[in-house]
C-alpha cells in the first residue's frame, strides 16, 4: 500500500500538470482575443470616421437614412445637420456610472474635444493601450481648438503579470503607464494632483506600485491601481465595442447598476446642436 506522503505528492504533480494547461488557456485566450481585435478594426475605423465627420458627404449614408425604419427613436432627429457626430464619445462615458463618477465639470469641457478611444493589444501576454484621441470641435461654424492641453492623443497603458496564486494560473494587474499631457493651463492639474479631487484625467498619473514606504501606503496604491484597470477595463471590454448603444443610453437596459446618477444623463432627442 501507499504511503500518504505519495498520494499527496502525486496529486501536486496532477495540479502541476493542470496549471500548466492553465498557463496554455490564459495565453490562447489573449490570442483569440488580439485575432477579433484585429478583425473589428475596420468597422470601428469607419466608425470614427462618421464620428469624426469625415463621412459627411457621404452617399451611402444618406441612403441608410432615406430607406430604413428600423430605429424609430431616432427620427424626431431628422432635422439635425451638423458635422460629424458631436461630444459622441463625452456622452458615451456620462452614460456609464462607474465611469461618469469621475468626470468633472471641468472634465465635461475637455472631453468634448475627444473624437476617439482605441484599444492597441501590445506584443507580450494580455497588456494593452488605449489610445484617446483629441481634435478640433465644430461650433457655430468655426473649428475650435484644444485650449486645455497640446497633445493630439493621450496614451494609457496596462501590463499584466501571469499570477500563480493558490496554483491557480491568471493574469493579475501589474502597473499603468500614462502620457505626459502637456497642459497649456498647469494650475488645474496641479490643483487636481494637490486635492486629490477625482478628475478622469487623474488616471494618467498612475501610481507606482513600487513607490511606497509602509503597509498602509501600499494598500492604497494597490487599491488605486485597481482602481485605474477597472476604467481601463471597462472602456477597453465594454464602450468601445458597444459605443452606439452607450451613446443612446440602450446598454443600460442590459446592466445592473444600483444608484445611477441621472444628472449626467443625455437624451439624445434633446440635443441642442450649435453648427
Amino acid at each position: 500500500m501507499t504511503s500518504l506522503k505519495s498520494k499527496l505528492i502525486a496529486l501536486k504533480n496532477i495540479h502541476k500538470e493542470q496549471y500548466d494547461l492553465e498557463v496554455k488557456y490564459c495565453n490562447e485566450l489573449i490570442e483569440v482575443e488580439k485575432k477579433y481585435m484585429n478583425l473589428l478594426k475596420p468597422y470601428w475605423e469607419k466608425r470614427a470616421d462618421i464620428i469624426s465627420g469625415k463621412c459627411d458627404n457621404d452617399k451611402e449614408i444618406t441612403k441608410q437614412e432615406d430607406n430604413n425604419t428600423e430605429y424609430p427613436e431616432f427620427n424626431g432627429l431628422n432635422n439635425i445637420q451638423c458635422k460629424g457626430i458631436p461630444d459622441f464619445w463625452l456622452t458615451v462615458m456620462l452614460h456609464h456610472p462607474k465611469i461618469s463618477e469621475n468626470i468633472t465639470e471641468l472634465d465635461i469641457k475637455i472631453l468634448s474635444f475627444l473624437s476617439d478611444i482605441r484599444v492597441e493589444y501590445l506584443q507580450e501576454n494580455a497588456n494593452f493601450r488605449l489610445v484617446f484621441d483629441f481634435m478640433q470641435k465644430s461650433q457655430k461654424n468655426e473649428e475650435i481648438e484644444n485650449i486645455f492641453f497640446s497633445n493630439k492623443s493621450l496614451y494609457l497603458t496596462f501590463y499584466y503579470t501571469l499570477d500563480n496564486t493558490f496554483g491557480k494560473a491568471e493574469y493579475s494587474h501589474s502597473y499603468v503607464e500614462g502620457t505626459n499631457i502637456l497642459w497649456k493651463n498647469k494650475d488645474y492639474i496641479e490643483e487636481a494632483v494637490q486635492n486629490k479631487s477625482s478628475s478622469f484625467f487623474m488616471i494618467f498619473y498612475p501610481p507606482n506600485p513600487e513607490d511606497h514606504e509602509d503597509e498602509l501606503e501600499s494598500n492604497i496604491i494597490n487599491e488605486t491601481l485597481n482602481q485605474i484597470f477597472e476604467i481601463g477595463e471597462i472602456i477597453k471590454d465594454v464602450l468601445i465595442p458597444q459605443a452606439i448603444e452607450w451613446y443612446t443610453g440602450n446598454a443600460l437596459l442590459y446592466e445592473d447598476f444600483d444608484n445611477i446618477d441621472e444628472s449626467s444623463w443625455v437624451d439624445i432627442n434633446e440635443l441642442k446642436i450649435e453648427n
